[in-house]
C-alpha cells in the first residue's frame, strides 16, 4: 500500500496500490477547531492509460 499522510486516533488517510489502482491518493488535514479537509484524485486502474479520472475535496467539521 501507499504512504501514509494523516494518522490521528480514528483518522487515517492512505495512497492504494500503485500498480493496482493506478497512483490515486488521498490527503487529509484537520484543524484543532475540529474543521478538515480532505482531498483526492482518482486515477484509472491501467497505471494511468487515461490518467486522471476525477478529483474531490471533502471539508467539513467534526
Amino acid at each position: 500500500m501507499g504512504q501514509t499522510f494523516l494518522s490521528l486516533p480514528g483518522v487515517k488517510t492512505q495512497d492504494v496500490d500503485n500498480l493496482t489502482y493506478g497512483n490515486s491518493f488521498m490527503n487529509g488535514t484537520i484543524n484543532a477547531d475540529g474543521t478538515f479537509t480532505f482531498t483526492h484524485d482518482m486515477n484509472d486502474g491501467l497505471n494511468d492509460t487515461y490518467g486522471t479520472l476525477g478529483t474531490g475535496t471533502l471539508a467539513g467539521k467534526a
